[in-house]
């Protein structure tokens, strides 16, 4: 995945879409997730997503926002660990 690329998707009680920059993806446990971020300027805040489906011809994604605390942490390290050779830092 082009670390350039955007995603749109709507929050859970705010308005409209919002845009992320995708600053990398993983594979883990046979399920897609990527690290986005609000901004590509400043500390902004960082997200990890979890695909949770796609259409019928597997060309638009499902994205949810990572909330369970165990899957946080794991995908955290490895986060941290692909991005340690960008002087990335992940808090």
């Amino acid at each position: 995945m082009n670390k350039d690329s955007k995603v749109m998707f709507s929050i859970e009680g705010e308005d409209g879409k919002k845009e992320f920059y995708i600053i990398a993806d993983t594979f883990f446990n046979n399920t897609s997730y990527i690290l986005v971020t609000d901004t590509q300027e400043d500390d902004g805040e960082a997200y990890i997503l979890k695909e949770v489906g796609k259409d019928d011809m597997q060309i638009t994604s499902t994205y949810e926002i990572l909330e369970d605390e165990k899957e946080l942490e794991a995908l955290g390290l490895i986060f941290s660990e692909l991005l340690a050779e960008e002087d990335i830092e992940l808090l």
